[in-house]
């Protein structure tokens, strides 16, 4: 009988986090989200380019900015997290990549081709 009791207020006090619907994300939680995404879509993520570490650095804290914000949604590190996504895209987007290597220009070398006598006595 006493069980019945105890159950009782466990169930009322459990019940908003039971029954509770989750908490609608916020724009920035969906801005990381899209970010992510499209570097996940980009073929140089995958392949073994230069870019593609600044693609894994700003897949990597997107990735840790979306699980703090799903863990604690309104935690102040949230901020901090933020800032740092801000941080690795404006490196990746301030990069100029030049894929096309300049060739140098050949130098005029000139070879002596005549026969000197004096230097083949040797």
């Amino acid at each position: 009988m006493f069980y019945k009791f105890q159950i009782f207020p466990l169930f009322i006090l459990l019940n908003s986090y039971i029954f509770s619907q989750p908490t609608e994300p916020t724009s920035d939680y969906k801005y990381v989200l899209r970010i992510q995404r499209e570097i996940e879509a980009q073929v140089g993520y995958y392949l073994d380019e230069p870019r593609t570490g600044d693609f894994k650095k700003v897949h990597s804290e997107s990735m840790k900015y979306l699980l703090l914000a799903e863990e604690k949604p309104n935690d102040k590190s949230l901020q901090r997290r933020s800032e740092k996504v801000r941080q690795a895209v404006g490196q990746m987007i301030r990069k100029n990549y030049n894929p096309n290597i300049v060739k140098s220009e050949k130098k005029n070398i000139r070879y002596h081709y005549f026969f000197i006598d004096e230097f083949s006595k040797d």
